[in-house]
């Protein structure tokens, strides 16, 4: 979402799919994603499928051990700032 009245705009950002396990990131791969704004235009919904991902399961684990997990991936400074400033921190 943006202020009204503003003018066009383009972006392009990354976001993450992850395998998680006990806590622990099992596997990561990052995606780009390009949307824009038409002008005056305020908010923006779009949908992203992912190809597919490898869930790795270990002979002691079941596949309900395992979480899948998205969202945006964030620069070092960006997560840092989170993290000083949110509640976003571990």
């Amino acid at each position: 979402a943006r202020t009204p009245n503003a003018l066009a705009a383009h972006y392009r950002v990354p976001y993450f799919v992850a395998v998680r396990q006990g806590g622990k990131i099992q596997s990561k791969k990052v995606y780009w994603l390009a949307f824009g704004f038409a002008p005056g235009q305020t908010r923006v919904a779009f949908t992203r499928s992912v190809d597919s991902t490898v869930v790795r399961i270990a002979k002691d684990k079941q596949p309900y051990d395992y979480q899948l997990v998205a969202g945006l991936q964030l620069t070092h400074e960006q997560l840092q700032y989170n993290r000083d400033h949110g509640n976003y921190g571990p």
